[in-house]
Order: C-alpha cells, then sequence, then structure tokens
C-alpha cells in the first residue's frame, strides 16, 4: 500500500492536471456518445412529398425500362456484315433507316 501514500504526496499541480484531463476526456466521450446516436426523420404526407415520389417512381420505371431493352438486345443474335459495294462520291446512297428524333424520349416530366 506504499503507492497510495506515494500517490497522495504528489504536488498539487499533478493533481490539478490530472482532474483537468480527466474532465476534458468525460466532455470528449459525451460529445462523441451524444453525435453518435442515430437521427430518425419522420416525413408526413404532403402535396409536395406525393409528387416527389410520384417523379422517382417515373424515373425507376425508365431505368428499368432501359435496363429490359438492353438486355433484350443482347441476347439477340448479330445480324452477319454484308460486303459493301464500291460506290463513287457523286453518288447518293439512299438510305432505308429513318431519320432519328431529335427529342428526349425518357424526360422526368414527359416533354
Amino acid at each position: 500500500m506504499q503507492y497510495v501514500r506515494a500517490l497522495l504526496q504528489m504536488p498539487r499541480e499533478v493533481w490539478i492536471a490530472a482532474g483537468v484531463g480527466a474532465l476534458i476526456a468525460l466532455i470528449v466521450a459525451m460529445i462523441l456518445m451524444r453525435g453518435g446516436r442515430r437521427r430518425y426523420v419522420f416525413v408526413g404526407a404532403s402535396s409536395s412529398t406525393e409528387l416527389f415520389a410520384y417523379q422517382v417512381g417515373r424515373v425507376a420505371d425508365a431505368l428499368e425500362r432501359i435496363a429490359y431493352e438492353r438486355v433484350s438486345t443482347l441476347r439477340e443474335a448479330p445480324e452477319p456484315e454484308r460486303p459493301r459495294k464500291a460506290v463513287a462520291s457523286s453518288e447518293a446512297v439512299p438510305s432505308s433507316e429513318p431519320a432519328p428524333a431529335h427529342r428526349v424520349s425518357m424526360s422526368m416530366f414527359g416533354r
């Protein structure tokens, strides 16, 4: 029990420093515990949340549609390439495919 006597005979400055250190450690521990709690946010039903949920659903449906189209095109067998004839630059080659429409087909707002 001699170590207890040695602790009691320490100078006052050591005890003050130990007390301040313990107080700071306690404050830091309280801040960390308070900051680590889980916070839950409850959003009530309103017109803006309903609109947001509707638009997010539309985006999700469009993404699923795009993904399924991509999968179906990858599963189809590719057509063999046909040899092309040499065409003079003065001759115009008519294209059999229609020109693509320049509009956003999967717009979020249906435009």
